[in-house]
Parts: C-alpha cells; sequence; structure tokens
C-alpha cells in the first residue's frame, strides 16, 4: 500500500521466471493491485527441457517486463 501510495499513477507488473503457478504469483497475486503478469505459462515442470525454447521464452519475458513491444498478460486472466 505504501509503494502504491507514493507512486499513485504507476501501474505495477509481477515478473518472475518461474511458471505461473510456481514462484510467488500465487501469494502475492491477490494482495496487491497489479496491473499485469509478466511470466511463463503454468506447466508441470519448471523448465521447458529444450534450450532453445528456454531461450527465446527468457528473451520474451525480459521484453514484456522492459516493455519491449511485447503484450503483457492482464492479471483477471492468470488469478
Amino acid at each position: 500500500a505504501a509503494l502504491k501510495a507514493e507512486h499513485p499513477d504507476a501501474e505495477f507488473l509481477w515478473c518472475q521466471e518461474e511458471p505461473r503457478n510456481m514462484g510467488a504469483w500465487t501469494h502475492v497475486r491477490d494482495r496487491f493491485p497489479f496491473a499485469g503478469y509478466v511470466g511463463r505459462p503454468a506447466a508441470a515442470s519448471p523448465a521447458t527441457g529444450s534450450a532453445t525454447a528456454h531461450k527465446a521464452q527468457q528473451e520474451g519475458l525480459v521484453n514484456a517486463a522492459c516493455d519491449l513491444g511485447q503484450a503483457v498478460q492482464p492479471v483477471s486472466s492468470f488469478s
């Protein structure tokens, strides 16, 4: 709440490398008004199993987190 009060016009994104159903997202998503989520989709495994696929996903996550022309997923579709 203090962060939101300090930056009332800011939109906050949650960014994580882990799949949506892993990491801290499921803990924090209902505790702060995030505007969006940047991370891998839900998966049974934390790794893709392919170095090429991992590199492509990682590049997409970094670009989306830095707003480099990538679409950010709205929170409502990831709750």
